[in-house]
């Protein structure tokens, strides 16, 4: 007899996703000033990353972001769209999935490369 599970999130996901450490700054799409925000990086894939922060960000915005992968290399710098978003426990802290919506071919070749995909 199979098994009749649901497949688990990982099962369902396009991307391989990898906890691993990188800079990564973001700042609203529309924004012109030359302020970024540092935020933590929980995982990353070829698809999007997933982040904290101490703001919220609803679901839809859209961020500029850089992640800086090596430390020879410019930051891989893409625009994404937050998928989801939730606060994390009691605490002041949000969690953020965002999707990769518009990365140059270097920066995807470079986020590969990384991913060892």
């Amino acid at each position: 007899m199979r098994d009749q599970r649901p497949p688990s999130d990982a099962e369902k996901r396009k991307f391989k996703r990898i906890d691993k450490f990188f800079v990564v700054v973001t700042k609203l799409a529309d924004d012109t000033s030359p302020d970024w925000t540092i935020v933590n990086l929980e995982n990353i894939s070829e698809g999007g990353i997933l982040f904290n922060h101490t703001e919220p960000f609803a679901k839809g915005t859209r961020l500029s972001i850089q992640i800086k992968v090596l430390p020879n290399r410019p930051p891989v710098q893409c625009v994404g769209t937050v998928v989801r978003a939730e606060k994390i426990g009691e605490l002041n802290l949000y969690e953020s999935a965002v999707q990769f919506t518009d990365v140059k071919p270097d920066g995807r070749a470079l986020i590969h490369e990384v991913l060892g995909a």
